[in-house]
């Protein structure tokens, strides 16, 4: 009883001691998000779903975090799943996207992941179009470990005039 009436006691003391963020001053904060720098990471999938283009085409998207410590485009060292790289691909062809390119896309995304035709079902290519934006084959990749070549993609203005922030990109998925 007097150990657990200690520990309250600690608790609350640590509670007193901290302050309130919200009255700190934020100008010296830093708003950006951790940058791996350029290498070949093992990264796992924690969601994958099926999302639609500004076109309202599908596209299967991922979100990937680290694995291990990894170190930063700044030279720090990161902790497992401190960093977070979005990918998206395109399910089916689009303008300048061909079947064939749809078809490799998702084919390096799959082999990647180690997955086999078994786990994933008719490949998604394959599919009516209704089945493939409202099927769960996409959810195989999700708890899968993942070895993709990150980079990195400066910040800028888009073609639209949209700006965007600096951030990691897949460059490539490396077969298992």
């Amino acid at each position: 009883m007097l150990k657990n009436k200690a520990n309250k006691n600690q608790d609350q003391s640590k509670m007193e001691n901290q302050t309130d963020p919200l009255n700190e001053s934020f100008e010296d904060v830093s708003t950006s998000f951790p940058l791996l720098e350029d290498n070949n990471y093992d990264l796992l999938c924690k969601e994958s779903e099926i999302v639609k283009s500004a076109a309202g085409d599908p596209m299967l998207k991922l979100q990937l975090t680290t694995t291990a410590v990894a170190r930063s485009r700044t030279g720090e060292d990161m902790v497992p799943g401190a960093a977070t790289v979005f990918h998206t691909c395109s399910l089916v062809p689009t303008g300048k996207a061909t079947i064939d390119m749809v078809r490799r896309n998702v084919g390096a995304v799959i082999q990647a992941a180690g997955l086999t035709q078994a786990e994933m079902g008719p490949p998604p290519w394959t599919s009516q179009l209704e089945t493939l934006k409202n099927g769960q084959w996409h959810a195989a990749f999700k708890g899968r470990v993942l070895r993709c070549k990150v980079g990195y993609e400066k910040e800028g203005v888009s073609s639209k005039g949209r700006s965007f922030p600096a951030k990691n990109v897949i460059d490539q998925f490396i077969k298992k």
